[in-house]
């Protein structure tokens, strides 16, 4: 039977070594979403 708990402490040890990588690439991606969103926003307001 699978250890919730140790699964759980794994899990979390993922999620907090992946942390600052998942930062890194939400700030890189931010404006680039932001744009297209935009972008978007306007064609569909526009026409």
């Amino acid at each position: 039977m699978a250890d919730p708990e140790g699964q759980w402490k794994t899990v979390r040890a993922a999620i907090r070594g992946w942390g600052p990588t998942l930062r890194l690439i939400t700030i890189m991606t931010a404006p680039t979403v932001a744009t297209v969103a935009v972008l978007v926003l306007y064609q569909a307001l526009w026409f």
